[in-house]
């Protein structure tokens, strides 16, 4: 072992002893030295067991590919028209692609078709999703991520050397580690994923790396403002009790009330039912009436679990307690009144025992019915369709389904979810505590989420100006002036592809860097958004050297208590390495600025946020509030509204 991981192991031995002899809290959220030292440990057992007969084999993979793409067009020969078959092998660039592999093409050639195909097969658009084409873009990832382990004693030492990096990386990194050494580190971890190698290193620093990276809440206050309601009910009351005919009429009196409660897995809310009973009452024994009134108290409560899978009821519990008082015996002779007077007061305990246990069933029992009508009335199958459709969109963008729990407590409801692949690492560190009572809806991202979407969908990618407009009107952004037209290479619209456009009608062209193609980053109050590319081009002029485009944004507070983002200064253009640009490129740089300026507009969440109509409370189906808290820190950006 090193000097450096026996450094490690006293420090981390240190770490532990002071943890459980209370002299410090354990570091449960951030990159500590035992974390360190494990995965140093793990990266120095590796380097032994490298072998390259296990690297991924690009040869055996490129037949698999060929294969695949055979699959496709058996796929939609028997479900389509020829012509249409036909559209989409070309959509899909597949034979060009197949001809480099079993030409014995030099690897330049193949990559750059698979990456198009690749490329072709990621989108939003219908017909993505079909099996077929999932298999054949699988084995085409297979074979871009096998590309560099050709060579096999070359590509044994670039895994080593992934190792190294990693290994220095991590004991380098922040506690909390910044967007670009995180980024690095997950860059790193797929590479070594990719090589069917070292196969401890990934698993630790996923470990390391395995907080939720989305979370969504729902504040109880909310949720009680939505479901506490009045309970005023006038009820007829026809019973019979020991022998005594009971006619008269009863008042049920008081709240509805909601509360979450703590519960893991699962979001468990409480309805509790407190009313008071007042009644006014004839009684009928024989020729004797009896005026009386009744007054008491009934609580009834269930608890509701909701879950991805639908909502589900606890039994009612219901208890209840009723006194009854006379008020006159009613028979024209006196001793008849008398008797019935003495046999009334001997069984009047029993008869308000009897009485309150009446009233316990029938409330508890209408209780139930409406809460049980209330549940079955969710639109649970939006809902799910809803579920449904988001799923189908994933797999079209070859992303994988979040990891989602729920949970509640007795300040809101809310799901943490992780977004990421096999091979892709989440959050280094929870997301931050919200104050209870200042929001109704929040949502906190970590910007590891942002990478891992981009990293799949974008990295590599070549995209024109209105490419970009329509993936921003996707999600809901749409910028001036909008985009109206396909251009060539866009996902199919349908089961047929489409292809029509110019390309050099587009205001821009771009192509995505590989390593963090998107830059999300949300640190010290601000929250900093751009691209990065590696080739920048409109009409004749071209810049081939990489270069960022970014905005930061601030928050702002209005006087009506909500706030916005404003963006710091102008759009961004940088060009990492240093090297002076030409006067040409000083141009581009201005054209990038200007292309840029309302897609980086100067404002933003301004908008105001709509509830969706699948939520299991009506009340709340619709409802529209603005934001009133944007915190941004140590990677996560925490939304607040109102």
């Amino acid at each position: 072992m090193s000097l450096k991981c026996d450094l490690y192991w006293a420090k981390a031995s240190a770490m532990v002893i002071a943890t459980f002899a209370g002299l410090t809290p354990p570091a449960y959220a951030q990159l500590n030295d035992l974390t360190r030292y494990s995965i140093a440990a793990t990266i120095e057992d590796a380097r032994p067991k490298l072998d390259a007969q296990r690297l991924p084999d690009p040869t055996a993979i490129a037949l698999k590919v060929a294969s695949a793409a055979d699959d496709v067009r058996s796929y939609f020969q028997p479900i389509t028209s020829a012509e249409n078959t036909d559209r989409w092998m070309t959509f899909l660039a597949t034979e060009r692609l197949v001809e480099a592999l079993r030409g014995g093409e030099p690897e330049p050639v193949w990559m750059e078709r698979a990456e198009r195909t690749r490329a072709r097969m990621i989108g939003v658009a219908p017909g993505l999703e079909l099996p077929a084409l999932r298999r054949l873009r699988d084995q085409v990832n297979d074979l871009i991520a096998a590309a560099r382990f050709e060579d096999r004693e070359k590509g044994l030492k670039f895994v080593d050397q992934q190792l190294t990096s990693l290994d220095q990386r991590i004991r380098e990194a922040d506690a909390i580690p910044t967007t670009e050494q995180a980024a690095a580190i997950g860059a790193i971890a797929r590479a070594i994923g990719n090589s069917n190698q070292a196969d401890a290193v990934v698993p630790q620093l996923r470990s390391a790396f395995s907080h939720p990276n989305l979370v969504f809440h729902v504040s109880s206050g909310l949720v009680q403002r939505a479901a506490n309601q009045p309970v005023n009910r006038d009820r007829p009351i026809n019973d019979c009790i020991l022998g005594t005919r009971i006619i008269g009429n009863g008042q049920l009196c008081g709240f509805v009330t909601v509360r979450t409660l703590q519960a893991d897995g699962r979001a468990a809310v409480e309805l509790t039912l407190n009313a008071n009973f007042q009644s006014q009452n004839t009684g009928y024994n024989g020729p004797v009436t009896l005026s009386t009134s009744g007054n008491g108290n009934v609580v009834s409560q269930q608890t509701i679990f909701i879950a991805e899978s639908g909502l589900s009821l606890t039994p009612p519990s219901t208890t209840a307690n009723l006194t009854s008082q006379i008020h006159s015996i009613n028979h024209p002779l006196r001793l008849v009144r008398k008797i019935a007077s003495k046999k009334a007061a001997a069984q009047k305990p029993k008869a308000d025992r009897i009485a309150t246990e009446k009233l316990r069933q029938q409330v508890g029992s209408e209780f139930d019915q409406q809460v049980t009508a209330a549940v079955s009335s969710a639109p649970s199958a939006n809902r799910r369709s809803a579920f449904d459709e988001g799923r189908v969109t994933l797999t079209r963008l070859d992303l994988p389904e979040p990891i989602r729990t729920l949970h509640s407590n007795e300040s809101a409801i809310y799901l943490e979810a992780t977004q990421a692949d096999s091979d892709q690492l989440a959050a280094i560190n929870r997301a931050p505590s919200l104050m209870p009572a200042t929001y109704d809806v929040a949502i906190q991202i970590h910007e590891s989420t942002v990478d891992n979407v981009a990293t799949r969908v974008l990295a590599g990618r070549t995209m024109s100006g209105k490419q970009i407009d329509r993936l921003l009107a996707d999600i809901g952004r749409p910028v001036t002036p909008p985009a109206s037209t396909t251009s060539a290479g866009t996902s199919p619209a349908s089961t047929s592809p489409t292809g029509g456009g110019d390309e050099a009608e587009e205001n821009f062209v771009i192509e995505f860097a590989k390593f963090r193609p998107i830059i999300f980053e949300a640190r010290d109050g601000q929250v900093k958004i751009g691209l990065r590319g590696n080739r920048f081009s409109q009409g004749e002029r071209e810049l081939r050297r990489p270069l960022e485009i970014t905005a930061s944004y601030r928050p702002v507070q209005m006087m009506d208590g909500t706030i916005y983002l404003e963006r710091v200064g102008d759009v961004g253009v940088d060009f990492p390495g240093g090297r002076r640009l030409t006067i040409s490129q000083v141009a581009v740089k201005r054209s990038i600025q200007r292309a840029f300026a309302d897609r980086f507009p100067p404002t933003l969440l301004q908008q105001t946020l709509t509830l969706p109509a699948t939520l299991p409370i009506e009340s709340l189906r619709g409802q529209t509030m603005r934001a009133t808290s944007i915190d941004s820190r140590d990677g996560w950006v925490s939304v607040s509204a109102k």
